[in-house]
């Protein structure tokens, strides 16, 4: 559980300082920057929530798996199955959680981003409007 949570906010932290380096105030106003950056490194989060898992739950198995204590046979494999059930059950659960997780805040977050776009777009299309009605010395409509 330690080595998840240790390689979930490493994977948090590596998507914030992506999407720092990938905003682009082109897109995106920068008054929304820090909203974006954090939306969209949540929101790539989520989507790479069960890869994460998955290597969570392989890199613990390769280190802690446990020796077999007793030369019996059959020991070694008996542990190993157990080991294995328990791994894929806890796998399943979360797949399930994830999915659930990223089909409501996915949505969401997707949702917020566009709008960001978007009010971005129109708050620039306004000004430009407001640029021309100025220049023309339409006072009126530029304020």
């Amino acid at each position: 559980m330690l080595i998840s949570i240790i390689l979930y906010t490493a994977s948090f932290i590596f998507f914030i300082i992506l999407n720092i380096f990938t905003f682009s105030p082109k897109t995106v106003d920068l008054y929304f920057r820090s909203a974006w950056v954090l939306q969209n490194s949540l929101l790539q989060f989520l989507e790479n929530l069960i890869t994460v898992q998955c290597i969570a739950i392989i890199f613990t198995f390769s280190v802690f798996f446990p020796a077999p204590a007793s030369t019996a046979a059959g020991y070694p494999t008996k542990l190993f199955n157990q080991f294995v059930t328990i791994v894929i059950s806890i796998t399943l659960v979360l797949a399930a959680v994830f999915f659930v997780g990223n089909e409501i805040f996915g949505s969401m977050l997707r949702t917020r981003l566009n709008s960001y776009v978007f009010l971005t777009r129109t708050t620039r299309a306004y000004l430009e409007e407001a640029d021309k009605a100025a220049a023309a010395g339409k006072f009126l409509y530029a304020g």
